[in-house]
């Protein structure tokens, strides 16, 4: 017989939650599971949606081109309908991820007196910019009611345990599926040595650090940087390029899905993050076989567990992350590319699916 599952993510619009929710929506239809997934509007990932997957979307397109009236409705509205799947569908296994979908389908799930077994993952700290502030107690209030709580880093668990220390018996750490088996080979025609950098241009990425620790290795490196991403800081960050007088080394790539030929041409990936809960770029990067410099943040320490496999720099320091560019840059030898690829496989879908569904069912 098999088994229901409903998955609630405020969007599908790119971000790293989506991803990994579509596909652990594919390893558990795979695994002879029904699988539904409520979403208020958006179509990313389309080319790797299972064909067997039933997305309820609320909007056909995103009702506004304000933000906060997209979240007005969002908060409104879907909920709404996560109720009546929990009690139309009704599900044995109830899951969602971040904070808006987690409260509120909290909410949904009380509200529809659901039997269905509640399943959260968290996907960031709670104890930076990302922390609840007020909604704390609705979020304490989701977590007592949840059956099983999943930290994507073991540096997320210990932030949900100072946030709520009477959790600790519901969290399982269980990393991201990301990996995915590369067939791209280096094909670089036009000769570029590049840097790369993946990620939304919002605050928590710190561009600005990335920015000014390149403008101090540039010239001596011979080297440029792409910035794949889009988002609110765009301007500013061109602006800055400007300033910094590396404008001419320096391409915001936009948004893309398929960074294919990005990952196999760089020379490395760069993370400027002040708070990575985990990092999927290091392991789309890692699954390349290359190496990652990245700030020293809860993610990426829980991947990046070798020396051979990158270099760690200290949060917001450019010349900390300048001097970590030059070592991976000089001294590529120093980085298995085989070893950084057995890394990445670690988060498999295969090996990070499994684990999902044997936490899950064992409720």
């Amino acid at each position: 017989m098999k088994n229901k599952f409903l998955l609630y993510i405020p969007t599908l619009e790119g971000g790293g939650a989506e991803k990994v929710f579509i596909k652990l929506a594919s390893y558990l239809i795979d695994s002879n599971n029904e699988v539904r997934l409520v979403t208020a509007y958006g179509n990313a990932y389309q080319n790797i949606q299972h064909k067997g997957l039933t997305i309820i979307r609320v909007f056909n397109k995103k009702p506004s081109k304000i933000k906060l009236v997209n979240l007005i409705l969002r908060l409104f509205l879907v909920p709404f309908f996560v109720g009546l799947q929990l009690i139309k569908f009704k599900p044995k296994f109830f899951m969602t991820s971040v904070l808006e979908a987690i409260i509120f389908g909290n909410f949904a799930h009380f509200v529809s007196c659901s039997k269905s077994k509640i399943a959260i993952c968290q996907a960031g700290e709670l104890a930076n910019e990302t922390h609840p502030g007020k909604l704390s107690i609705l979020l304490k209030w989701a977590f007592n009611r949840s059956h099983l709580l999943i930290a994507n880093s073991d540096g997320t668990k210990t932030s949900m345990i100072n946030f709520h220390k009477t959790i600790s018996s519901k969290i399982e750490v269980i990393g991201n599926p990301i990996y995915e088996s590369k067939t791209v080979k280096t094909n670089n025609s036009a000769g570029e040595r590049y840097l790369l950098a993946v990620g939304r241009l919002e605050s928590q990425k710190d561009y600005p650090t990335l920015l000014k620790s390149f403008a101090l290795i540039k010239d001596d490196l011979n080297v440029k940087l792409k910035i794949a991403g889009d988002g609110m800081l765009k301007d500013e960050l061109i602006q800055l390029t400007n300033e910094l007088k590396i404008s001419d080394s320096v391409e915001f790539l936009g948004f893309l899905e398929d960074l294919d030929n990005y990952y196999a041409n760089c020379i490395a990936l760069v993370l400027s993050s002040h708070n990575e809960a985990f990092g999927n770029v290091i392991i789309e990067a890692m699954s390349y076989g290359k190496p990652v410099i990245s700030t020293r943040c809860a993610g990426p320490e829980f991947i990046i567990n070798n020396d051979s496999l990158g270099e760690l720099c200290g949060i917001k320091n450019p010349r900390s992350m300048a001097d970590s560019i030059i070592k991976v840059v000089n001294s590529p030898q120093n980085y298995d590319s085989d070893l950084i690829i057995k890394r990445a496989q670690d988060f498999s879908l295969e090996r990070i699916g499994n684990k999902y569904l044997t936490a899950i069912t064992a409720l």
